[in-house]
């Protein structure tokens, strides 16, 4: 009988953030991150990979005189754009953090479900 070697599936994942790296936050590797500092590359990548983009990883505070992370999940409420699992929030800004979270689970389409990455993993 031949045996066929399986490759770890890989998730695509989309990663938020103005400075820190997806190893920083999480050490699952089940998870192809892409890496953008942006909320306009983050939509950019989130249209280009449109019904691929399994999981985001959101930063709030990217910078002074840049849209935050939370003008991402208001853009995925207007266009009821959203990845495959429910977004995860790795911002240090406990109330930003929390506002995301909320209205996240308010809007999206997952059913007030909370969701953890692969192994269940949350942000460090």
């Amino acid at each position: 009988m031949n045996s066929v070697l399986q490759q770890p599936i890989k998730f695509i994942g989309l990663f938020l953030d103005d400075t820190r790296e997806p190893t920083d936050v999480y050490s699952d590797t089940s998870i192809q991150w892409t890496i953008v500092r942006t909320v306009d590359d983050a939509i950019k990548f989130i249209l280009d990979n449109k019904d691929k983009v399994d999981f985001i990883s959101l930063d709030n505070d990217l910078g002074l005189d840049i849209q935050e992370g939370y003008h991402l999940v208001l853009w995925m409420i207007e266009t009821n754009t959203w990845p495959n699992f429910s977004p995860v929030v790795h911002s240090r800004n406990v109330v930003r953090n929390q506002y995301m979270k909320d209205i996240i689970s308010r809007y999206g389409p997952y059913n007030g479900e909370k969701y953890a990455l692969p192994n269940n993993e949350r942000p460090a």
